[in-house]
């Protein structure tokens, strides 16, 4: 992923815990301009058994319909 974000830092939660940068690949409540989500397309084939469940699964497919897919 770093060869596509020239200048870009790529690594753990715990490697940018505290910290805020332009581009970040971690948390989104950091980034202060873009955020960059690398996930599998099965982690929208959710299988549901709790409200809360339920509700973790809403909020990721509404990030999902939020944002702008690259490629």
């Amino acid at each position: 992923m770093a060869r596509h974000l020239p200048g870009g830092r790529v690594g753990t939660v715990d490697t940018f815990q505290g910290q805020e940068a332009p581009v970040v690949n971690v948390a989104t409540s950091r980034a202060r301009g873009v955020c960059v989500l690398v996930a599998n397309p099965l982690l929208l084939e959710v299988d549901c058994h709790t409200p809360r469940q339920m509700q973790l699964a809403n909020a990721f497919c509404r990030y999902l319909e939020l944002a702008h897919r690259l490629g």
